[in-house]
């Protein structure tokens, strides 16, 4: 019995020695590729500067600069609203803006199902078939929950959100 228990010792402080081995490495590992991460952004602001120096307007279309939401509204006209879309695997993301106001609402729909229903009204629409139905569906999950914002605002701007690029047709 005592070297049945002497040899669970010892395993046991072998597995120990192993995960604190494994910690090590991972710890390493880890800190190798913050150090790439770090050293590859480095590298891709020196080559932002140096096409900067060439040519200060080419520049502007490589770096993202987004605007903040009070200088987004200073150059948004009055009568236009923004309708911003974000789709996730579990369900998609509605914001609006106005008048500098902003609000957002989660609908209930996965990314999954959302592909499918904008898959079948592109391929309606490629074919030149009634896209009515489908565009329906999509109106209800896409528009109605922001429905009366929409109606609200003279122009509307989509930024729409990876498969949410596709032509919205006979939507009223």
């Amino acid at each position: 019995e005592r070297s049945r228990i002497l040899r669970a010792k010892e395993r046991s402080a072998r597995l120990e020695m192993d995960r604190l081995w494994l910690s090590s490495r991972l710890a390493m590992q880890n800190d190798a590729l913050k150090d790439s991460a770090l050293k590859a952004t480095d590298r891709y602001f020196s080559i932002l500067n140096e096409i900067e120096s060439a040519d200060y307007h080419l520049v502007d279309l490589l770096r993202v600069k987004p605007l903040s939401i009070k200088d987004f509204n200073k150059v948004l006209p009055k009568n236009v609203g923004v309708l911003s879309y974000l789709v996730t695997p579990s369900h998609l993301l509605i914001w609006t803006l106005k008048d500098g106001k902003v609000s957002g609402t989660q609908v209930a729909i996965t990314g999954e199902e959302l592909e499918k229903k904008i898959s079948e009204y592109r391929d309606l629409f490629e074919n030149f078939s009634a896209t009515e139905f489908v565009g329906a569906e999509l109106a209800e999950v896409l528009l109605d929950p922001v429905k009366q914002w929409i109606r609200e605002s003279e122009h509307v701007v989509v930024i729409p959100h990876r498969s949410l690029h596709f032509p919205y047709r006979d939507w009223e």
